[in-house]
């Protein structure tokens, strides 16, 4: 009868660590993929912004008495605000990950990165969509200009 228990208790010892070490490269694999989502997001995060920029010079020139120009404006602030919330995400994910990985945190760093996988995709898609309404915004106004002219 010893030695069955003995065999158990190997076992029991042997699935703990064996757990021990999955949950560690879960932990790593989770770690892995915060990085690579910040990696994703900067680089659009970037591009938003050079975008909202060059539409911001484009309609420097646009009168301020247009009826339409106070929500444009707003549309053009939303947009920098949800760039400025995507940066801000980007830049602090890796370090989050890491202190989250060093502390073996595999559900925090879950709950990491489903919380701002969703942020940055739903920034991202706000900010394209306020921005995409104002490029369309002044390219009729161009055109209207351009027909005056």
């Amino acid at each position: 009868m010893k030695p069955v228990v003995t065999s158990l208790s190997a076992v029991f010892v042997a699935s703990l660590v064996l757990g021990a070490c999955e949950k560690s490269d879960n932990v790593a694999q989770l770690h892995d993929e915060a990085v690579a989502t910040a990696k994703y997001y900067t680089p659009r995060a970037d591009q938003l912004d050079k975008r909202r920029q060059a539409i911001f010079q484009r309609g420097r020139n646009v009168p301020g008495n247009l009826p339409d120009v106070p929500e444009i404006v707003r549309l053009i602030g939303d947009a920098g605000d949800k760039v400025n919330e995507m940066k801000g995400i980007t830049g602090s994910l890796t370090k989050q990950a890491d202190d989250a990985a060093k502390a073996n945190k595999a559900d925090e760093l879950e709950k990491l990165i489903d919380e701002s996988s969703e942020k940055l995709e739903t920034d991202e898609t706000l900010a394209n969509d306020d921005l995409t309404h104002v490029e369309a915004w002044l390219w009729q106004y161009e055109q209207s200009r351009g027909a005056v002219a």
